[in-house]
């Protein structure tokens, strides 16, 4: 009888959801899923904030470029870093 240690059963999981065998990579899949739906926050926040730079209203691109590129580095970093820390 093989051992089921957590440590185990999250390899497994991970192999998963990797595309270990004829299963598609479903972490390549949601990640280009992601990155659709982020192009679209983006479109729409700068879209927001370019109406209001042209009503007159005081601009926030400054604090707005740091949020979305915060976000946009964990979403690029995170594949990476899950496969170093599944090895």
């Amino acid at each position: 009888m093989s051992e089921l240690s957590v440590a185990t059963i999250l390899d497994q999981i991970w192999k998963a959801l990797r595309g270990d065998g004829p299963m598609p990579d479903f972490v390549l899949t949601y990640a280009a899923l992601g990155a659709v739906l982020w192009g679209f926050v983006l479109f729409k926040g700068f879209l927001q904030e370019g109406l209001r730079v042209a009503t007159g209203e005081h601009s926030e691109l400054p604090k707005l470029l740091v949020k979305y590129l915060f976000v946009a580095a964990l979403f690029t970093i995170w594949p990476q870093a899950a496969d170093k820390l599944s090895a």
